[in-house]
């Protein structure tokens, strides 16, 4: 998936396979991210303000 500079504000995603995404720049300003797969995704820039996560996203993250 290439999102490169995209507008992604108030969207919800849950379950969603992003891995290896061109997320550049990405704006996910109040979306809600759930399970979401971000292995390789290039995030440089991205803006993840006000962002909701909940405790099973992000998994390849969490420690």
């Amino acid at each position: 998936a290439d999102l490169y500079l995209t507008q992604l504000s108030e969207a919800i995603l849950v379950g969603t396979d992003l891995s290896g995404a061109d997320l550049r720049g990405a704006n996910f300003i109040r979306a809600t991210l759930s399970g979401i797969n971000l292995r390789g995704a290039d995030l440089r820039g991205a803006n993840l303000n006000g962002t909701l996560l909940d405790k099973n996203a992000l998994p390849d993250l969490q420690g």
